[in-house]
């Protein structure tokens, strides 16, 4: 069982991989709703930067609403 240090080390560590290097996205769809949400992107190499401000406020708002209308948007640039 991980201890509360445990967790906040995992965190913190998380957390500087998403403000230094980023996540590859692969979908221009979303890599563009990472932009319109605030994240520092690279449509070149195709990464988006998240500041961890940015991952508590999406993580706080109404992810069912946020997530749904996501997916929805990935699946139409998909042709679904």
């Amino acid at each position: 069982m991980l201890s509360k240090s445990d967790i906040e080390q995992i965190h913190g560590a998380t957390m500087e991989v998403l403000r230094r290097l980023g996540v590859k996205v692969w979908s221009p769809v979303a890599l563009r709703l990472f932009e319109d949400a605030g994240a520092e992107v690279n449509k070149k190499t195709m990464m988006a930067k998240l500041s961890e401000e940015l991952v508590s406020e999406t993580i706080h708002k109404d992810v069912l609403i946020q997530g749904d209308a996501f997916v929805k948007e990935v699946m139409r640039s998909y042709g679904h």
